[in-house]
């Protein structure tokens, strides 16, 4: 007499696991673009915040700012928090174009303009 199987084969199991893992993936890739996504509003946020800073020290001291060394210097009214970029790169002027760079990410704050230009 033959018994009848029941439950999943090794087939159905294969299945089952192929799909649950192409979900993780999907749900992993989807993270990291949301994550990227929240380090570039940061990034648009420090420009706002850096426009302001530099704004400051130009109209109180009357000069026109070279480095951001020298907000540090003047302390806690113009600095609010660490020059560090979301990526962890410190910000720096670019003495060329007069522009604040994040450097690790290949993106130009514009000082001026606010905006965030992405050179990939």
């Amino acid at each position: 007499m033959k018994r009848k199987k029941s439950g999943f084969g090794l087939v159905e199991f294969i299945v089952v696991v192929l799909i649950i893992g192409i979900l993780v993936i999907l749900a992993i890739w989807q993270f990291n673009k949301l994550y990227e996504a929240s380090k570039l509003a940061r990034a648009q946020k420090h420009a706002v915040e850096l426009t302001g800073m530099i704004s400051r020290y130009e109209i109180v001291t009357g000069k026109s700012i070279q480095s951001l060394k020298e907000l540090k210097k003047a302390g806690d009214d113009y600095v609010v928090g660490e020059l560090i970029d979301p990526w962890g790169a410190p910000y720096f002027i670019d003495e060329s174009s007069g522009d604040i760079r994040v450097t690790s990410s290949n993106l130009i704050i514009r000082l001026n303009e606010q905006a965030i230009i992405n050179k990939n």
